[in-house]
């Protein structure tokens, strides 16, 4: 099936997408530092406000990372270094990261070749030391997973070549620490009023990226048998958020779609789905609360289980 169609890019949308993030985070932002002078409770109240315009900037970033967000290689890229500053991230850094990402997503032998959820067989598992057991517990509980562990990436851990990067990333890293120092060290209110809701991005980030791939139904498989196609469509979910939700998240519930054509641009996927049609891999606000509790992946049955 092709979604070659839907790779077309529209003007006015990318300009109401671009308004309805970027301008908008900005606004709120610069309004809660100027009401945060008469208390800082203020900041605290405009963050589920600010948290639904700074996540739709979160996906035109990652639209960027796959020059499907507006035409033009140039203009995808100032638009993801701008938008990717508002999450502390280094843009050719993150691009290169989650390109991995779909690259390797669904391979169990190549599970250690992109940055992911740290995912264990039944059988690793049970031969690893008590040592690694604890820590692959601690790691797998959501209040870590969804809290310390996206603060620790992208506040710390993306300070750094943590990997073997291109020689670009490894410039825009430390290009953009710099500047991040600049900029903090000369306005550290910066920090402070986004902070609140710089981290409840994280953790939806966190959340959704889990349920995008570790969900019932999920499917991975070793490298010799691995199918690009297959992985797409039963590895990733298709995340049936409400209208609104959908519009917040920018459309990324429709993940397999993501991740069958990456070209795709976030406006154009529920047209996209239509024409699929495929729900195999749908799942539920209510069944996205219980992909919590999963946690090995058990090669003899296919399936992600819980501990036993």
């Amino acid at each position: 099936m092709s979604f070659s169609q839907f790779h077309l890019h529209k003007p006015f949308e990318i300009t109401k997408i671009l308004l309805s993030s970027v301008m908008a985070y900005l606004v709120l932002l610069f309004a809660a530092y100027f009401l945060s002078q008469h208390s800082y409770y203020w900041v605290l109240a405009l963050v589920i406000p600010t948290h639904i315009f700074h996540a739709r900037m979160f996906v035109v970033m990652h639209d960027c990372g796959h020059h499907s967000f507006a035409k033009g290689r140039m203009l995808n890229n100032l638009v993801g270094h701008v938008t990717a500053f508002f999450f502390y991230t280094p843009f050719f850094m993150w691009r290169e990261l989650h390109n991995k990402h779909h690259r390797f997503q669904g391979n169990l032998d190549k599970r250690d070749q992109s940055l992911d959820v740290w995912t264990m067989t039944t059988d690793e598992y049970k031969n690893a030391a008590s040592f690694k057991r604890v820590a692959y517990r601690i790691y797998r509980h959501p209040l870590f997973l969804f809290s310390i562990a996206p603060f620790f990436l992208f506040l710390i851990i993306f300070r750094v070549p943590f990997e073997s990067f291109s020689k670009k990333a490894v410039l825009n890293i430390l290009f953009f620490d710099l500047i991040l120092a600049i900029c903090l060290y000369n306005f550290p209110w910066f920090f402070l009023v986004q902070a609140p809701s710089l981290l409840l991005g994280y953790a939806m980030a966190a959340f959704l990226f889990y349920v995008q791939h570790q969900f019932e139904g999920t499917l991975w498989l070793r490298d010799k048998e691995f199918n690009f196609k297959l992985i797409a469509e039963h590895g990733s979910s298709y995340y049936k958020l409400p209208v609104f939700l959908n519009w917040v998240y920018g459309n990324i519930g429709y993940h397999h779609l993501h991740h069958l054509d990456v070209k795709i641009p976030m406006y154009n996927l529920p047209k996209a789905q239509l024409q699929y049609g495929g729900e195999q891999c749908a799942v539920t606000f209510k069944d996205s609360l219980k992909c919590l509790k999963l946690k090995l992946w058990d090669e003899k049955n296919k399936k992600l289980v819980e501990f036993s």
